[in-house]
């Protein structure tokens, strides 16, 4: 699990080419936005899905 964590989040700062788009547009505030509501929604995901798998 901590592996596909670590796997996203590299992919959401490093990979993704929206995020280099938004912020080579000059809209760093949006950028930082995108990159934390990505990370604020996967742990509600996380958040979610184990209590899902803890409750079946």
């Amino acid at each position: 699990m901590g592996f596909l964590m670590i796997r996203r989040l590299f992919v959401i700062f490093a990979l993704e080419p929206e995020t280099l788009t938004i912020v080579e547009n000059g809209e760093l505030l949006k950028a930082l936005l995108y990159v934390g509501l990505s990370v604020v929604f996967g742990f509600i995901g996380v958040f979610f899905g184990t209590y899902i798998a803890c409750n079946l």
